[in-house]
């Protein structure tokens, strides 16, 4: 069935880009003053305040390690990243959510109190943040990683090279394995000279 055929009042059909639900802010540079990396994570919370599984949690304990090894591991290649083509390093979180484990919460400050890190306002939309960035890494494989209207630069990134490339859950969405393949594509990028639409670069 179309949408149309299940339609039974007068009603008029939209073909339109995608909506911004949130967005209480409306300058991105207010935050960052330079080209950035956007990072979008799945955070790491409490196992004893959720019950469920999902294929994110099959694949960060496939690693048999921690969730917050796994979070080092993540931030720590695109940290290198950034810093080897002279990008900003930008979180944009998804909520303030008390289940949200303390540990994490050390990682990003200390990366923050060293500069290493800016972590935006949760009510910033992400699909601006995306727009806005030389590139975006999202971790698999949550859903800002299939926004792709106007900067196509996105990927999600695997730093554990546990998962196939062709993997189902990317869509159309390319997967990146492995911390040298993190490096051939911003390589990649940076040869095909992608200007960003808010810095120059």
């Amino acid at each position: 069935y179309t949408i149309k055929q299940n339609l039974f009042f007068p009603s008029k059909i939209l073909n339109n880009s995608t909506v911004f639900f949130t967005d209480e802010e409306n300058d991105i540079k207010k935050y960052v003053q330079k080209p950035f990396l956007a990072v979008f994570d799945v955070f790491p919370i409490y196992a004893d305040l959720y019950i469920g599984f999902s294929s994110h949690n099959d694949y960060i304990h496939s690693a048999s390690k921690q969730n917050i090894d796994f979070h080092e591991i993540f931030f720590r290649d695109l940290l290198d990243i950034a810093k080897k083509h002279n990008l900003q390093l930008v979180l944009k979180p998804k909520r303030n959510d008390p289940r949200i484990t303390g540990q994490y919460k050390k990682l990003l400050v200390d990366m923050e109190k060293k500069k290493d890190l800016i972590i935006l306002p949760y009510g910033i939309s992400p699909y601006k943040v995306v727009d806005a960035s030389y590139a975006t890494v999202v971790q698999p494989f949550t859903s800002v990683g299939f926004y792709q209207e106007k900067n196509k630069n996105i990927i999600f990134y695997d730093p554990l090279s546990k998962l196939h490339i062709t993997h189902s859950e990317r869509k159309n969405t390319d997967l990146v394995s492995g911390k040298q393949n993190l490096n051939k594509w911003f390589d990649n990028l940076k040869k095909r000279s992608w200007k960003s639409i808010v810095f120059d670069i």
